[in-house]
């Protein structure tokens, strides 16, 4: 697994003026029990059950054709893409995990040139043992 650098570049200004990271989280969700609901305003939402694990975000208020997702087992890095395309909503359901396990997620937005945002602030779901 590689840990995301972000683009360095001379236009990296003025793509950082009209693309942004997906949204901002306002508290990291914790989820647990056979399943749970985490739902805010505003920022990266997750629900986890013993199946699956769904992410939701806002979408970005820039001129975006779509989203990457990427998932990690560490908080904070070695995220791994989850999309091989980009997402062209704004949800995303993870089927590949494991029971008892712990993700951690982070969302870009992805502009018409294929500029990516930097990573949205982190969520995590803990996935159901039963």
């Amino acid at each position: 697994m590689k840990k995301h650098q972000p683009r360095t570049s001379a236009a990296d200004s003025s793509r950082n003026a009209i693309l942004f990271a997906v949204g901002v989280i306002v508290g990291v969700l914790t989820i647990s029990g056979c399943a749970g609901v985490a739902t805010q305003s505003t920022g990266l939402n997750v629900l986890a059950t013993s199946h699956s694990v769904k992410l939701f975000w806002n979408p970005s208020s820039s001129a975006v054709v779509g989203y990457r997702v990427y998932r990690s087992l560490q908080s904070g890095a070695y995220y791994t893409l989850l999309t091989s395309t980009v997402v062209s909503g704004t949800a995303f359901e993870d089927l590949a995990i494991e029971k008892g396990k712990t993700y951690y997620y982070v969302v870009t937005a992805v502009d018409a040139q294929s500029n990516e945002s930097d990573y949205s602030n982190e969520v995590f779901a803990m996935v159901p043992s039963l």
